[in-house]
């Protein structure tokens, strides 16, 4: 069951981008915190302070914005946007 919805465009959120989101504060967080003990702490070389920092792969609200696209018997292209179930009448 969805929970949250895209105030844009009514359409529901999938779970697991529903719990990325919900959750976004608490990795950054631990991330940050990650970051001082390895490289401002822990007395390690100056040099790895400037190592590039690992993405965390979170899921956004975009992920409700996904396209299909369909091609009819005539060659027609046929785009289909998930869009809220009120919108369908």
């Amino acid at each position: 069951m969805y929970l949250m919805c895209s105030l844009a465009s009514g359409a529901p959120i999938p779970i697991d981008a529903e719990h990325d989101v919900l959750r976004a504060e608490l990795v950054g967080k631990e991330a940050k915190a990650k970051f001082i003990s390895e490289r401002l702490t822990s007395g390690a070389a100056s040099s790895r302070f400037f190592d590039p920092l690992p993405r965390n792969r979170l899921k956004t609200m975009e992920a409700a914005n996904k396209t299909v696209k369909l091609t009819a018997p005539q060659g027609k292209v046929i785009h289909l946007y998930n869009i809220s179930p009120c919108a369908k009448t």
